[in-house]
């Protein structure tokens, strides 16, 4: 269990981290600090998209699943036929699954534009999973 309360402390500090990047973007008028705030979000979402379907990954193994799928897209999909993930909440981290691959090819400006402005979204519906696995562990319902 200690494994699992490690990786949900970094995911929240990552949360955190997004937070912080979203909230200084809004607030910048300067143009090259404004694409500097952009970087950062786009790099933040690319992390916390991947250490999200990976923390949901091991909460499912936690879970003694048997089979479980090895890829993102594949575990989200578990998630959902688990009931873990409902389906609009799986339809929107396939999107987020899908806009953290096309951050890795940041020089198209309309795809990293919209990296930037679902990052908010994103976020919300981070927290919420986020939320779903501590509560598990916190009424011991699982473990």
């Amino acid at each position: 269990m200690e494994r699992i309360e490690y990786k949900l402390e970094n995911l929240n500090k990552m949360v955190l981290s997004l937070k912080k990047a979203i909230t200084r973007l809004k607030k910048e008028t300067d143009s090259e600090d404004i694409e500097y705030f952009q970087d950062s979000v786009a790099a933040r979402f690319k992390i916390l998209v991947e250490s999200t379907w990976k923390n949901i990954k091991i909460h499912l193994e936690k879970q003694e699943l048997i089979e479980l799928p090895t890829s993102p897209k594949a575990v989200i999909n578990f998630a959902k036929e688990v009931s873990f993930l409902s389906q609009q909440e799986h339809d929107q981290f396939v999107k987020y699954l899908l806009l953290r691959n096309l951050a890795s090819h940041l020089y198209d400006q309309p795809q990293y534009i919209l990296v930037i402005d679902v990052a908010p979204d994103a976020l919300l519906l981070i927290q919420k999973i986020i939320a779903r696995i501590e509560s598990s562990y916190n009424n011991s319902t699982i473990y």
